[in-house]
């Protein structure tokens, strides 16, 4: 059964390119099509599952099993995607000093491609991302081109502080280009979401900078790295300065 298995890989990444190429909605499209096809996975059939029945983190274990019932197996992503959410290695992305405790607890990834994931990619990382219900992941940035393809549940993304926000619904995806500062909103459900991360001229393995606002009105960004274990850990801060902010597409001045 294992190259069964292994062979959902390589389906994820044909059901992701065959997407793209039914979609001219966004010019940055051909990016992750030319970063997909570039993608040699060779070793995909050569890869070890682990065992399906082994815990889960909480948050996962809650929510898990109720969005991939609710996906719709008809669209072939979401099936494959289904069926691969199970074999991976679930953990929380942030979590330590400057983080609330229901935010952290709240979001969790997996990766399928990528330094934790089933496949390793100096050059792309492909995964599953878990909200929980009623989490807002504040404003931040990050130099790299972002795909957000939603499965289960809806999340509403909004490009800086004063813009309206738009709504991602299950067979929909968003494109976040490099540095662009957005933010995340879940509300009474939990989303399942399948991300793909390509430099597009920027840096994989850039920080990820979240945006604060701060009691005398003013705004710090927070620096997060990421760590060896596909974490990411806070690590320093400096003010937003309005060249910041325009350069990020924010639209307000600071």
């Amino acid at each position: 059964m294992k190259n069964a298995h292994s062979n959902l890989i390589v389906k994820c990444k044909e059901s992701f390119q065959d997407l793209f190429k039914a979609s001219k909605q966004n010019d940055l499209i051909d990016a992750f099509l030319d970063g997909l096809n570039d993608l040699n996975l060779d070793s995909a059939l050569k890869v070890e599952f682990k065992n399906n029945h082994r815990e889960l983190p909480l948050t996962v274990d809650s929510f898990l099993e109720q969005l991939n019932n609710r996906t719709d197996k008809s669209r072939k992503l979401d099936s494959h995607l289904s069926d691969i959410s199970q074999y991976l290695d679930w953990y929380q992305i942030f979590d330590g000093p400057g983080i609330e405790k229901n935010l952290a607890e709240g979001l969790y990834a997996a990766q399928i491609i990528g330094k934790r994931g089933l496949i390793k990619s100096p050059n792309l990382l492909m995964g599953l991302f878990l909200l929980a219900p009623g989490i807002c992941y504040p404003l931040h940035q990050h130099d790299t081109l972002e795909i957000y393809y939603v499965y289960s549940g809806n999340i509403k993304i909004q490009y800086g502080r004063e813009k309206e926000p738009f709504q991602v619904n299950p067979g929909e995806f968003s494109i976040t280009p490099n540095n662009q500062v957005h933010s995340l909103q879940t509300g009474v459900d939990a989303c399942l979401i399948s991300y793909i991360w390509i430099p597009g001229g920027g840096d994989l393995l850039s920080p990820n900078w979240w945006w604060e606002e701060q009691a005398d009105s003013s705004w710090d960004r927070i620096c997060w790295e990421r760590k060896a274990d596909s974490s990411w850990e806070a690590t320093g801060r400096q003010k937003l300065t309005a060249e910041i902010a325009s350069q990020a597409g924010d639209g307000l001045k600071n």
